[in-house]
């Protein structure tokens, strides 16, 4: 009788530890799925003001990419006030080859008058003193911050001509403000390309007669960029667009919808077309 009890007793004893220890695991998990919600609801109650913080910085990027193009602008019409005309796209060699661009002439309307009397225009684009030049974090602001890309190849640009018989860039001569027929204000004159590509001082833009005229054209040279305007709800399209510097100095922001007939059109001098456009500023 002794042993019996003894073992009813112990039987007893263990049952009531298993039922202790699956309380005890109840309790946990119910705890760890209570913290996992709170978790959950505070992430959500936060994800609005976080997604105000990424938008504001990619805001303050696309703004330092326009204001670059404006920089471009003043000193492409210092350069016109000066010389007469915007600058050529390229200066050639006595055997016709591409030797500088037009960035570099521009280079002491753009603050970087220094750099500029370093760069010897006796030798090409790409030879040793001037391959050796700016590749310090001082040189210009040639790049739209953006592009993450690039990174600190500060030796490439975003921004680009468009060289052709009807464009801004004439390939064997110089336009002048009185050969926009079109208007400055409805003709562009530099626009921007993403990712980076080209060499500051390397004479290679992109071809009016080669190009897409499609925006972001994934398969050939185009207008190009990442930029974008952020829709207020999820359910609403996101805007997208490139950053554009017209003949009168302004810089705009036209749509990556925008018709490929539209963008050829901006982009002639004299053309005389009609076209609407559908700015986002």
């Amino acid at each position: 009788m002794g042993e019996d009890s003894t073992r009813r007793h112990e039987g007893h004893e263990g049952g009531r530890r298993d039922r202790e220890n699956g309380e005890n695991l109840r309790g946990s998990t119910c705890m760890i799925l209570m913290i996992t919600v709170v978790v959950v609801i505070v992430g959500l109650l936060l994800l609005p003001c976080l997604m105000p913080l990424t938008a504001e910085r990619g805001a303050a990027r696309a703004t330092r990419c326009r204001n670059n193009l404006r920089e471009f602008g003043l000193a492409l019409h210092n350069y016109h006030d000066e010389y007469g005309s915007f600058p050529p796209a390229f200066v050639v060699a006595d055997d016709g080859i591409r030797v500088h661009s037009w960035r570099t002439l521009v280079l002491p309307y753009l603050d970087e008058g220094p750099l500029y009397k370093e760069y010897n225009f006796d030798e090409g684009w790409d030879g040793p003193n001037n391959s050796a030049l700016g590749s310090g974090d001082e040189i210009y602001a040639g790049c739209c911050p953006s592009d993450r890309s690039i990174d600190n190849q500060r030796r490439l640009t975003n921004y680009v001509a468009v060289v052709g018989e009807e464009t801004a860039w004439r390939p064997d001569g110089v336009r002048r403000i009185k050969d926009f027929k079109d208007g400055t204000s409805n003709t562009i004159l530099l626009v921007e390309v993403t990712p980076a590509s080209v060499n500051w001082f390397e004479p290679r833009d992109l071809d009016f007669d080669n190009m897409s005229f499609r925006i972001n054209d994934p398969d050939r040279p185009s207008l190009s960029s990442h930029h974008v305007i952020k829709a207020d709800w999820s359910w609403e399209e996101k805007k997208r667009y490139v950053h554009v510097l017209m003949a009168d100095g302004s810089s705009r922001r036209l749509p990556a919808s925008t018709p490929p007939e539209v963008v050829r059109a901006l982009l002639t001098i004299d053309g005389g077309e009609n076209v609407e456009v559908e700015w986002l500023d």
